[in-house]
């Protein structure tokens, strides 16, 4: 059967524009992709870009470092767990969480924003 839509989650790029040979896309929960985190408030030794309304980090302590090819369910217990939450392909398309760490701005970062029925393309 196909999957259900409500489940896809939107990777996006780490860094806008660094993500030559992989492209933005809706992708199963399963699906294995690096974590960046974002938290609203401030989380010490993470980072927030100018125009950005979110701390972000790749690689704190209090991620045990830096993930790569986590579940979408393994990504977002990694940002709990950090005191923070996966970033929205909003805050990733605006660069809040670029230049963090792990190499990830060339790598597909998992985001936080849910595929709607009638939604083809993150807002």
């Amino acid at each position: 059967p196909p999957p259900d839509l409500q489940q896809l989650r939107y990777v996006e790029c780490g860094r806008p524009g660094y993500c030559a040979k992989a492209r933005p896309h809706w992708a199963l929960p399963s699906e294995r992709h690096s974590v960046r985190c974002c938290s609203a408030v401030s989380v010490p030794g993470w980072q927030r870009h100018p125009g950005c309304a979110v701390w972000a980090e790749s690689d704190g302590t209090r991620m045990g470092g830096c993930h790569v090819y986590r579940s979408f369910f393994q990504a977002a217990a990694i940002c709990a767990a950090a005191g923070g939450r996966l970033c929205s392909s909003r805050e990733l398309l605006d660069g809040c969480a670029s230049l963090t760490g792990c190499n990830h701005d060339n790598d597909l970062i998992w985001s936080s924003t849910a595929r709607e029925p009638d939604r083809r393309l993150p807002p």
